[in-house]
């Protein structure tokens, strides 16, 4: 039973999959307190096993009695004053942010303009993930013609804030790409190419490509090159950098993979390769990058065992439950009614 809770809690990337290990310290001081005789440890041990099971049992409880894949924040979305259809959007690039300062809005400007120079007839999305500085008013600032903002009422991560971008999308061919500037808008068009030449399932960027322009600390290769043999073996997955964040997705193949995403912070890009690899969608094209920032050799602990828990939640989705094998009724992305859009003024 408490192997069961802790693949449970680690789908859910929660911290009560850690309890046994609690409970580990908690027998080893009752036996080192109650050791008198063969009952007592044996007592010892049923109570420790028996409060890791409570505890967890408290823990799965919570999560059934609501739906976590129901969104939790409210949509506020600033209306985009465009005639374009679902048929006639040829790209839609998502934007998530949290906080990032004035980069934004010029970052969606650059955005902007490569995307008018491409020809094709696009929409940006710029979807704030409960920020609380001034860049949302930056973002309402821009051409909103075609760039459109919806900002989520408090911070759930960057894969719920994708999440909902990309279901509010219309484009033939749907990406993202990351808000901070780091990686240049110029960026696009060395995907869109791949688009034209041979229209992939997926086009990602790859820091580890060998033709990447990309400041790396030999520590932090270490960590990428381990990370990646361990996705290599969990997974079998070919793609030597999940994790870079701009990437173009073929619109069929994200109809099927979206609605079985759960992820809702840095791992969704790798569960989205996961789950397009188990629906047989796997023409996934890697391209070279050039990142502005210099990568410094410190990482911090919180997000390597958050990444890890989200790692393994996925591997207990795919390979336990087999949650990705599920058949999924199409359903119309949520529509937002004139009462639900409100223009944000600041």
């Amino acid at each position: 039973m408490i192997s069961l809770l802790v693949f449970f809690h680690l789908a859910r990337g929660v911290w009560q999959s850690l309890v046994p290990w609690i409970g580990v310290l908690v027998a080893i001081l009752g036996i080192f307190l109650f050791h008198g005789s063969t009952l007592a440890v044996a007592s010892v041990m049923v109570v420790s096993a028996f409060v890791v099971i409570v505890v967890m049992l408290i823990g799965a409880a919570n999560a059934v009695l609501r739906d976590p894949l129901l969104p939790a924040v409210e949509v506020i979305a600033q209306p985009m004053e465009s005639s374009l259809g679902t048929d006639e959007v040829d790209l839609s690039i998502v934007v998530p942010y949290y906080n990032p300062g004035a980069l934004l809005g010029d970052h969606l400007r650059a955005v902007e303009r490569v995307l008018t120079e491409s020809r094709l007839k696009f929409e940006i999305i710029a979807v704030s993930d409960g920020s609380t500085d001034q860049s949302t008013k930056d973002a309402l600032g821009c051409n909103h013609h075609v760039i459109r903002v919806l900002q989520l009422g408090k911070n759930c991560g960057k894969g719920h804030a994708l999440r909902v971008g990309l279901n509010h999308a219309k484009g033939r061919y749907l990406g993202f790409i990351d808000a901070d500037g780091d990686i240049p808008a110029e960026q696009l068009l060395t995907l869109l190419q791949v688009i034209s030449s041979t229209q992939p399932d997926i086009i990602a960027g790859s820091k580890r490509h060998p033709d990447s322009d990309v400041y790396y600390p030999v520590v932090r290769r270490v960590y990428s090159w381990g990370y990646q043999q361990l996705i290599r073996v969990l997974f079998h997955l070919k793609v030597k950098d999940t994790q870079t964040g701009i990437k173009l997705i073929r619109r069929e193949v994200l109809e099927g993979v979206l609605p079985l995403t759960v992820e809702k912070r840095f791992a969704f890009d790798l569960e989205l390769f996961v789950v397009a690899r188990r629906l047989g969608f796997d023409n996934i094209v890697e391209v070279p990058v050039t990142i502005k920032r210099r990568f410094t050799s410190t990482i911090s602990l919180r997000a390597v065992k958050g990444m890890m828990l989200d790692t393994l939640g996925i591997f207990y989705r795919l390979r336990i439950l087999h949650y990705y094998d599920r058949e999924v009724v199409a359903v119309a992305p949520p529509v937002l009614t004139q009462a639900q859009i409100v223009r944000v003024e600041f």
